[in-house]
């Protein structure tokens, strides 16, 4: 499984203080391609640029085997809840980790995940015979209320007259709120 992203961290910043904004360029393009197609840059002769690497590469090859790590515990998590729904017994992690693939309580095809019960959408041409309506409720079937935009925004002014210093403010209902526009 690939990760999400890399990490910078920053105790690098003074290799990176010594470097000039092209070659941090370089180097960050260089982050990114490790951390996500694990290609190895080749700075040629750049020292600074090759030194800097040395500091970064094993931040990120370790971070790479933690994240592969909780990945790993994670999968074993669900396979330890599926059997348990199963009425199984789940191995010893040890055991699993050897051959994930092959544990009881592993595969989704029995127990999806996802609420997945195999029923997708058709692509066909075949018309369905029962229209799609959206649904409304009686309060939304109105609102806005007929009218012109003139009236209705005189209704509003009119109903906000008695907010803010001519007065406390008085809660009305939804009903009423309507009734004014």
């Amino acid at each position: 499984m690939s990760r999400p992203g890399t990490m910078l961290y920053f105790d690098t910043r003074p290799c990176l203080k010594r470097l000039t904004n092209e070659q941090k360029g370089q180097l960050f393009e260089a982050i990114l391609d490790y951390g996500e197609f694990s290609v190895v840059p080749d700075f040629g002769d750049d020292m600074a640029l090759s030194i800097a690497w040395d500091f970064i590469q094993p931040k990120i090859d370790r971070d790479n085997e933690r994240y592969e790590a909780q990945v790993l515990q994670k999968r074993y998590a669900v396979v330890v809840r599926e059997c348990k729904r199963n009425g199984q017994t789940a191995p010893p992690f040890e055991v699993w980790k050897q051959n994930p693939q092959q544990a009881p309580g592993d595969t989704e095809t029995h127990h999806p995940l996802s609420g997945d019960d195999g029923c997708y959408p058709t692509t066909t041409s075949t018309p369905t015979t029962t229209p799609t309506t959206t649904p409304t409720s009686k309060a939304t079937a109105t609102w806005p209320p007929p009218g012109d935009f003139n009236s209705r925004r005189n209704a509003w002014l009119d109903a906000l007259e008695g907010i803010g210093d001519n007065g406390p403010y008085q809660p009305i209902t939804a009903d009423e709120r309507r009734g004014a526009l």
